[in-house]
Order: structure tokens, then sequence, then C-alpha cells
């Protein structure tokens, strides 16, 4: 199976390097959906959880249409922010069977830090 993974709005890019390491950007997906199922009742169990997030590094990531960009944003404080972003498509090939669902749900919570401010908006289609 293969996936396209296009932001729709820039993802927030701090923390873990994303495009040393791609299998995070799909971590915070399967993250972001195991939180919003958490505030309504229900939750991956955490081995299970851990074994989903183990798999992510064993995909073919292409990364060759992402953009890197910066977002910038004062908060409440007045303190400029300027932080790394993320946009384009990011191409993912392997058996993604298992974490689909959960990356469907992570096109209706939008991933990463400043989602609320409208980030991470993303959508997920299967390709071939």
């Amino acid at each position: 199976m293969a996936i396209r993974f296009t932001f729709l709005s820039p993802m927030d890019a701090s923390g873990a390097d994303a495009v040393a390491k791609p299998h995070t950007i799909l971590a915070r997906a399967l993250r972001r959906s195991d939180a919003l199922g958490r505030w309504n009742g229900v939750a991956l169990d955490p081995a299970v959880g851990a074994a989903l997030a183990g798999r992510l590094r064993d995909f073919d990531y292409d990364l060759t249409a992402l953009r890197l960009g910066r977002y910038a944003s004062p908060n409440r404080h007045r303190q400029a922010r300027q932080d790394p972003t993320l946009a384009g498509s990011l191409f993912v090939r392997g058996d993604l069977s298992d974490i689909w669902p959960l990356l469907r749900i992570a096109e209706r919570a939008h991933i990463g830090w400043h989602a609320v401010e409208g980030l991470g908006r993303v959508r997920v289609e299967a390709i071939e």
C-alpha cells in the first residue's frame, strides 16, 4: 500500500527532525489520534501503540515533495515564536493497514503543535 500525506496547512516541525526521521510525522498522527480517542473514552492499548509506533521506521518515505518553512505567531504574552514547518506532500509505502484507520482520524484531528491555530491540517489518500 502507498499513501500520499498532504499538508493542507503547514505542520509545526519543532522537536524531532522530521526530514532526518520522517517516521516521526506519522508518529505525530498516531499520538494525536490516540490522544483524541482518550478524550472520548477510548484508547490504544499501550503495547499496541508502542508496536505500531515501532513499525513506522520500516516504511519507505519519499520526501521530495516536502518543503521546509517557518511559522511566525505571537502568543498571548507577545512573544514572537519562529517555528519550523513542513508543507507539501509525503509519500509512504509499506503495509499501512494497521495504522490506516488512525491516519484517517488524523485527517479530522490535525497533527503537530499549534494544531489549534490551524497548523497540521492533512489529507491522507491511498495511491497505487
